[in-house]
Formats: structure tokens, C-alpha cells, sequence
């Protein structure tokens, strides 16, 4: 694994941790920082979901090497 997806994946979850927990207790945040808090969920979900797309056309194209040298 790369050292970049390695901060891929760790946004992704710092963001959907911080995410999640304003959502689950929102006194935490004043209503200004809720819409910034589910705007950085929104880019973590995003994040989290392009990397998972990734894996699976990476992992396609290992498959499709692994096949063609035997």
C-alpha cells in the first residue's frame, strides 16, 4: 500500500468519527458548525467511497494481470 492511500483511509475515518459524533450529540456544535461539521462528513463519506471504488478497479486490474502472465 501506498504512503497516500494510507492518508486516504485515515481522513476518511477522522472525518466520519467527527462526523458521526456531532450527529449523535448535537449541543456539541452551534448550528454555523453543524453545516460545516455535515459538510467535512459529506467529504469523508466521499472520501471513504472513492477509495473503496479504487480498491475494487485496482483490484480488477491485479486479476486481470495475474491472469495474462499465467
Amino acid at each position: 500500500m501506498h504512503k497516500w492511500e494510507k492518508y486516504w483511509i485515515a481522513s476518511g475515518i477522522i472525518t466520519m468519527i467527527g462526523f458521526l459524533l456531532v450527529y449523535f450529540y448535537p449541543s456539541l456544535a452551534e448550528p454555523i458548525g453543524l453545516v460545516l461539521v455535515w459538510l467535512v462528513g459529506l467529504l469523508g463519506l466521499f472520501t471513504l467511497i472513492s477509495f473503496i471504488i479504487f480498491l475494487l478497479i485496482r483490484f480488477k486490474q491485479l486479476k486481470k494481470t495475474k491472469t495474462k502472465n499465467g
